[in-house]
C-alpha cells in the first residue's frame, strides 16, 4: 500500500495547526511547495489545499498632518514661527535698523570730528590783542579844547582777522584828571595787517589845558573796545572785550604839532 505523506502548512498564529504540524504543502524532502508545484505533483492523492506564498514583511509609515498633532509647543517657539511666516517683514526690518545705526554712528563721528577740529584751531590759531602806538598828537581849538590822535594799529595774529566795533569808550587823562572823552571808530584788520586810525576827543566842561603847557606833560590814553575774531569764515571766539592803555609824554601842549618824547601802550583782553 502506498504511504501518504501528510501536508504541512506554514502560517501565522491565526492559521490553525493540525497535529502540531503546519498546514503549508511540502514534499517528501520537507521542502515547502508552491501552489504551482503542488498542482503539478500528481503523486499526492487527496484534496490539495493551496497556501499563499510567503510575502516579505514591509514597513508601513503613517504620516499625520501637523494640524492633527495635539501638543502645546513651548512659548518661545511662537517667535520662531512668526519669523518663518513673515520673512519679508524680517528682511525689511533689519536693513532699516542697520541704516539707523549707521546714520547715528556717522553723526556721532562727525560731531566728534568738528569738536576736535575746533579745539585744535582755538589752540593753534589763538587770537592776540591788537597793538597800538601813537603816531601823532595835537591840541585843537584853544577856546573849546579838543585833542586829535593818529594811532597805528597792528593785528599780531597770523591767520585770524579782527574787527573792532565802533563806540568804544575813549578817554584822555592827566594826573588822574579826565581831560577829554570820545568814541573809538570801527576798525578791521586781517592777519598781520596794520593800519592808521584817527581819533578825536572833545574836552569836558570842567577840563582845560594843564597849567604847565610849556613844560613836558605826561598823559594817558585809555580805550575800552569790543572785538570779533574770524578765522576764514568762522567766528569761533565770539565777541571779546579789550582794554588799551597808552602812557606817553609830550614836549609841550602849546604847539599845533606836539612832539612825543616817550610812550608805552599795553593791550590785553579783559
Amino acid at each position: 500500500m502506498e504511504e501518504r505523506v501528510p501536508y504541512s502548512y506554514e502560517a501565522d498564529e491565526t492559521t490553525p495547526r493540525q497535529h502540531g504540524r503546519s498546514l503549508s504543502p511540502s514534499n517528501e524532502h520537507g521542502r515547502s511547495l508552491s501552489s504551482l508545484e503542488v498542482e503539478e505533483d500528481n503523486n499526492y492523492p487527496g484534496p490539495l489545499v493551496l497556501a499563499h506564498a510567503a510575502q516579505p514583511r514591509e514597513t508601513l509609515v503613517i504620516q499625520i498632518p501637523k494640524d492633527q498633532i495635539y501638543r502645546v509647543p513651548p512659548p518661545e517657539n511662537a517667535k520662531i514661527v512668526e519669523a518663518y511666516q513673515n520673512p519679508v517683514n524680517n528682511k525689511k526690518g533689519k536693513p532699516r535698523f542697520s541704516v539707523c545705526c549707521w546714520v547715528f554712528l556717522a553723526l556721532v563721528l562727525f560731531g566728534a570730528f568738528i569738536g576736535i577740529t575746533i579745539l585744535v584751531i582755538e589752540n593753534v590759531y589763538k587770537p592776540e590783542a591788537t597793538t597800538f602806538s601813537i603816531v601823532d598828537f595835537r591840541v585843537t581849538n584853544k577856546t573849546h579844547i579838543g585833542y586829535e590822535f593818529t594811532l597805528k594799529s597792528k593785528n599780531p595774529s597770523g591767520n585770524v582777522g579782527i574787527t573792532i566795533s565802533s563806540g568804544g569808550a575813549t578817554s584822555l587823562i592827566s594826573k588822574s584828571h579826565k581831560l577829554s572823552s570820545g568814541k573809538f571808530p570801527k576798525l578791521s584788520l586781517e592777519g598781520q595787517d596794520s593800519n592808521n586810525v584817527h581819533l578825536t576827543l572833545n574836552g569836558t566842561k570842567s577840563s582845560g589845558l594843564p597849567k604847565a603847557i610849556h613844560d613836558q606833560v605826561s598823559l594817558e590814553l585809555t580805550m575800552d573796545v569790543s572785538a570779533n575774531f574770524n578765522l576764514w569764515f568762522l567766528n569761533l571766539w565770539g565777541e571779546m572785550d579789550m582794554k588799551v592803555d597808552c602812557k606817553f609824554k609830550v614836549k609841550s601842549l602849546k604847539n599845533s604839532g606836539n612832539k612825543i618824547l616817550s610812550q608805552k601802550c599795553d593791550s590785553k583782553f579783559k
